[in-house]
């Protein structure tokens, strides 16, 4: 019995002194998917809305800020008062073509950082995107990219090309 005991305590052991996994401290993103549908918005009009998804990993857990961060380099007149970025293309003359607008797609993640010693992050972020005027077979796609506290900026994903029908 004494040495079925100290099997299982040498097992304990190994298993909870596992390394946990770890990542760049570079936010490293991955398209996940893109839901179309159409809804109602606030005042009753028919209207289209997506959900883009995309995964992420960050090995040093500084992804997000606090509302309270809004000195440099995070005050409203910095590149860095949003971390997340969605830049829209729009199909032109069979050529995708960047599209400069007059409200940006430009969010502020809120701070993620776990508690405990292992900051590795690992998650997805969803967005909703509503679109209140599109034509017949609108043809577009998105580049997403996001900076953290650190301001390093992730890899800018794709998505595939997508069609509002």
């Amino acid at each position: 019995m004494r040495h079925f005991l100290f099997i299982i305590l040498i097992l304990l052991v190994f298993f909870s002194c596992k390394k946990p996994q770890t990542y760049s401290e570079i936010p490293n993103l991955e398209y996940k998917s893109f839901e179309l549908k159409d809804t109602i918005d606030l005042l009753d009009n028919k209207i289209k809305s997506g959900i883009l998804t995309v995964s992420f990993t960050d090995g040093d857990g500084d992804i997000g800020l606090n509302p309270s961060d809004t000195l440099t380099p995070f005050d409203t007149s910095s590149i860095y008062y949003y971390n997340l970025y969605i830049d829209v293309y729009k199909m032109q003359n069979d050529t995708l073509v960047f599209q400069d607008l007059q409200v940006p797609l430009r969010y502020r993640i809120q701070d993620l950082t776990p508690l405990g010693q292992n900051k590795t992050l690992k998650g997805k972020i969803k967005v909703s995107i509503n679109y209140n005027y599109y034509e017949n077979n609108d043809t577009f796609k998105y580049n997403i990219y996001i900076y953290d506290r650190a301001l390093h900026k992730s890899n800018v994903i794709e998505t595939p090309t997508l069609i509002i029908q």
